[in-house]
């Protein structure tokens, strides 16, 4: 809620390094530096633990990203649609995977009715499944 209504330069000192961090991610998000906002907003949910003293920051941090993710504008040019499908092949960490399911999904929702990216969506839906087995731990579970 600082984030969003800016922090008065005295309030700072009573934060934590982690929540300091989030609230200026936050103000960067507002100010429509969304690439600086996520960044951040990545490094927190990967530093901070879900169950500790700060796992507020983790949670909120975490919703940020889902936030982030739904405002997600996909090019329309194919050849750099393809480009964003395979930067998920090698893709090991499990939050850019996540965040890689949500774009495949919307990649397939948005363009799977145009006849002029029917390869791209076929694409993405390979993706998509190679990125739900790997989450699921490589065990072929591909209804998750």
């Amino acid at each position: 809620m600082n984030g969003r209504a800016g922090l008065r330069t005295g309030a700072r000192g009573l934060y934590k390094d982690n929540e300091k961090a989030y609230i200026d991610a936050a103000q960067q998000f507002l100010a429509g530096d969304q690439a600086a906002a996520k960044a951040q907003f990545e490094r927190l949910v990967q530093e901070v633990s879900s169950d500790g003293d700060e796992r507020h920051v983790h949670s909120a941090a975490a919703k940020q990203l889902q936030q982030l993710a739904g405002i997600l504008t996909l090019p329309q040019a194919p050849a750099t649609l393809s480009a964003m499908i395979s930067g998920y092949d090698n893709e090991t960490n499990r939050l850019k995977l996540l965040q890689g399911e949500k774009v495949l999904q919307r990649v397939i929702r948005q363009f799977g009715r145009s006849p002029s990216h029917v390869q791209i969506c076929k694409a993405a839906r390979e993706q998509l499944e190679a990125i739900r087995s790997r989450l699921s731990g490589g065990e072929g579970d591909e209804s998750r």
